[in-house]
């Protein structure tokens, strides 16, 4: 019994400094620890450099989508163009007729490496997307439970900061 004891005393001993440890984002009177304002200014700065990341992704992606289309109706047009063609009897400009074919290939295989870089991009942004959502999740679960800073805090940690997280505090 007594060896029991002395485990289950060290077990306490042991576990004490990793709950306290655990809590070390709150501070005795509730109020935002040091360690968790720096935690949230950089988590708010990663935010930020994420969301830009989403609209620069998404910017290529609609430019993409665009070129894809504009690619489309030229195929489109080019393959009408050498389809009349084809049906008259006699082609009175070989050497047009041949540019016109070359020029339908070449724009045929840009149009599928576009696409194929729009899908390349879209699982980069789904990537980009998910990445941004941990961050949030993260964020908000860390930084946006507890909205108590002392103003000494305030202005050690924000003073030099422009970020959302050190704005949404007011005195």
């Amino acid at each position: 019994m007594t060896r029991l004891h002395k485990i289950i005393g060290l077990c306490c001993l042991l576990s004490t400094p990793a709950t306290q440890a655990g809590n070390i984002e709150i501070s005795d009177n509730d109020y935002i620890t040091r360690q968790l304002a720096l935690s949230c200014i950089q988590s708010s700065k990663e935010m930020a450099s994420e969301r830009q990341q989403l609209r620069i992704s998404e910017a290529e992606k609609v430019h993409l989508a665009s070129k894809i289309s504009y690619l489309q109706n030229e195929v489109t047009k080019r393959r009408k163009l050498i389809k009349s063609l084809d049906r008259q009897p006699v082609r009175q400009n070989n050497d047009n007729y041949n540019k016109l074919v070359i020029q339908f290939e070449s724009l045929l295989e840009e149009h599928q490496q576009t696409i194929q870089l729009f899908e390349e991009k879209q699982h980069l942004f789904i990537s980009q997307h998910k990445q941004f959502g941990e961050i949030e999740y993260h964020h908000n679960q860390h930084c946006l439970q507890k909205k108590q800073i002392s103003q000494n805090l305030y202005r050690e940690v924000c003073q030099n900061e422009k970020n959302s997280w050190c704005a949404s505090f007011y005195f």
